[in-house]
Order: C-alpha cells, then structure tokens, then sequence
C-alpha cells in the first residue's frame, strides 16, 4: 500500500461512517469494522471468481483474501442507481480506480454527493493512462464527459468498451512506460495484440454492451487533465463538488490522488 493510502488509513475519524466503492481484492478500510461499508456491482463470491481468474493478480501473486462482503449491490434492476441502493449518508467515500469506470462521470459524482453529510469528502485513487495497461488509448476530453451526461449513459458507451477491448495492454510496465516517457514523451498509437479478431467478434461486443454491463476503463484521465476538468464542471455547475487537494502523479507511480469536497 502507497505512503498516501497508508497515512489517508490512519488518518480517517474511527467514528465516521464510511463507503468504499468497489475495493476488490485491496480494500483501504477495514470492512471488519461495522461503521465502514462497501458497494459493487458484485457480490463477494463473484469478485473471488473473478480474481481467481485475473492474470495479472496471478503474475504479481497477489493475496485475494482481504475482498470484503459487498454490504451494497448495484444491480441493472435499479440502473446501477448509488442513491436507490445505499440507505444512509456518509461522511467519507473511498474511491480506488473506480471514477475511470463509471460511464456517466457528471452524474454519478453528484449522486456521491447527495449520499454525502455535510462537509462530506471524497478520497479518490484514480489511474494515470500513460502509466498503466490504457497507455495506447486516447485520453478522454472534457467533450466525451458532457456527451455521457446528456446521452443519459446507465451502462458503458460501445466506443469506450471497443477502445479499451483494442489499445488495452496487459503487460504494461509502469517502471518502463515512465522511462519512455522521460525519453520520448507521448506513446504511439498501435493497435494491442486484443481478443478483437474479425469484424465477428465486433458485432458480438456490440450487441452484448446493449444488454450487460461490460465493466470498462469509460475514461482515460491524466492527473492534469482530470483536474482541469473537475474545475470546469464545476465552474459550469454540472456538479458542486470542488477540488480540496490534489497530488499529481509521482515518477514511477500508475496513479494520483484527489480529494473531493461537499
């Protein structure tokens, strides 16, 4: 665990009540703890399956055996709707690499803010596309984010699961894309060695994200980028929340960290 995830641990009021969005196999609160809570869109017996069956968690042999009980479950039947789901309010909500899979940013983060008390934060570790596996991938713009907003998304757009099914790179080292960073700046764009065969395999992908929820990287943000764009939307009132505190992605780190306040 980073140095901010250890010290935002140990730093968290024991009496607030607290919710973590899908922490999966590496949770930073103890769910052991009756005042701290956890949401996904699996169960807890589904996440162990897909664990199991992730290969970058056999790779880097890491442990599956702190996933914790989904206490709250998103489900198709309520649009995947936070606020129809959980039933209270929280003073903190934890969110690691989880804003980069929502397919309707503005309108799930004003959700998280309705579930907030007052003066109610968001702690959230969020991907650096240019050192992790979407490092191929275009990053989004501000325009994309609109666009789902109006589009009214519940379920990840076809263009961002198709994206990530073609530029997702797997064996991604975050050492070595930083030092082709330093020496050569951006990456150029190619086409990943992906499941994506024939135009076969494209229609299978396109009339499957109409029916289910295909879990997807929906967005693509830099440190910079993520914060810029916070600022416009909420200087044009698409959400209240505002920036608090923000720590730019460090050298050799895939991930920044942002604090999002009520």
């Amino acid at each position: 665990m980073s140095t901010t995830r250890e010290y935002l641990k140990a730093s968290i009021d024991p009496s607030y009540v607290c919710l973590e969005i899908g922490p999966y196999h590496s949770p930073i609160l103890d769910h052991n703890k009756k005042n701290n809570f956890s949401i996904d869109v699996f169960t807890r017996k589904s996440l162990i399956e897909k664990a199991n069956s992730d290969p970058n968690l056999k790779r880097y042999n890491i442990s599956i055996s702190n996933i914790p009980e989904t206490n709250y479950l998103l489900s198709k039947d309520q649009d995947y709707d936070i606020e129809k789901c959980v039933d209270r309010k929280f003073d903190i909500i934890i969110s690691s690499h989880n804003l980069e899979h929502l397919p309707n940013l503005i309108k799930e983060l004003n959700k998280y803010e309705k579930i907030l008390k007052d003066n109610g934060k968001i702690f959230a570790f969020i991907p650096d596309c240019n050192f992790e596996f979407d490092y191929l991938r275009n990053k989004s713009r501000l325009a994309d984010i609109i666009d789902d907003y109006y589009m009214d998304r519940k379920m990840p757009s076809f263009k961002s699961i198709l994206d990530f099914q073609l530029y997702y790179e797997p064996e991604a080292s975050t050492f070595d894309l930083w030092k082709h960073y330093l020496n050569e700046g951006i990456h150029d764009e190619r086409i990943s060695e992906s499941d994506i065969k024939s135009k076969k395999d494209i229609d299978y992908l396109f009339e499957k994200s109409k029916l289910d929820y295909i879990d997807t990287h929906s967005y693509t943000f830099t440190s910079f980028s993520f914060e810029k764009y916070i600022k416009w939307l909420n200087k044009f009132k698409f959400i209240n929340l505002h920036i608090e505190k923000i720590e730019h992605t460090q050298l050799n780190s895939q991930e920044f960290f942002v604090i999002l306040a009520k």
